[in-house]
């Protein structure tokens, strides 16, 4: 994120500030670029600045602008589809669990003699024959809501 701003930057710098650049060749051999003028008794020619930009600056700052906006957008909406994939996952994750503990549940309540204690909540509970089936019965409407779909 921080290079798409850098790139902005450098994008949106002028480059009228040139002046004459001198090319001239000194005492040692060494080729020599500068702004200066060489000095009495040296060659020198003049190097022509690199054309201007093919777009204003501010024509080329708001270019960038909207694509900076575009890839924001882009961010947004793919952290928000990231976002609903991981709600999604854990729902799944904790109706399965459900799905699981109600057929335990279940498997528990039918395959024990009618006359047994089982633990609800912090206390245990010998359930009376009708409570025995309505919990029979609210198993199974539970493994029917979160297991079959």
């Amino acid at each position: 994120m921080k290079l798409r701003y850098l790139f902005a930057f450098l994008c949106s710098v002028s480059v009228g500030a040139w002046g004459t650049v001198y090319r001239w060749v000194d005492e040692n051999g060494q080729v020599v670029y500068s702004q200066t003028p060489p000095p009495p008794g040296r060659e020198a020619r003049t190097v022509a600045p690199p054309p201007p930009p093919a777009e204003s600056p501010e024509v080329a700052r708001q270019r960038i602008k909207k694509q900076l906006e575009t890839l924001d957008k882009l961010d947004e909406k793919r952290r928000k589809t990231r976002e609903e994939a991981q709600k999604k996952e854990e729902e799944a994750r904790k109706k399965a669990e459900i799905c699981q503990r109600a057929r335990n549940n279940l498997n528990l309540l039918t395959s024990r003699p009618p006359n047994t204690l089982f633990k609800v909540g912090k206390e245990y509970k010998r359930f009376t024959p009708d409570e025995r089936n309505k919990k029979i019965e609210q198993m199974k409407k539970l493994i029917q809501q979160t297991c079959d779909q």
